[in-house]
């Protein structure tokens, strides 16, 4: 099955991939290792900030869909891996920096 669906998955967009490409070094690095230090690691302090930023633009981001973007199998797989590095899943991250 996975093979199967790995020949009809999308390329990821740009933007997509180097997210990926930080999550994936996220899950890599000490858990004390700061995300501007991961951010300068992989040279992309800005872009980061700009891809981030455009998820708290859209507090209804549709996390379903950026997680097969990022290119996960489904929304649990996204939100496992994004709790392990930050401690919050997606939606308590989102709500918090809505608060904030």
């Amino acid at each position: 099955m996975a093979s199967f669906l790995r020949r009809r998955l999308q390329p990821l967009e740009p933007g997509a991939r180097l997210v990926q490409e930080v999550i994936d070094g996220m899950l890599a690095t000490p858990h004390d290792t700061t995300g501007a230090q991961l951010a300068a690691r992989h040279g992309v302090v800005r872009t980061l900030q700009r891809l981030f930023r455009r998820m708290l633009i859209d507090p209804d981001v549709d996390l379903a869909r950026l997680a097969l973007e990022l290119g996960y199998a489904d929304q649990a797989h996204f939100g496992n891996d994004f709790h392990a590095p930050t401690g919050r899943t997606p939606t308590a991250y989102l709500a918090a920096c809505a608060t904030a």
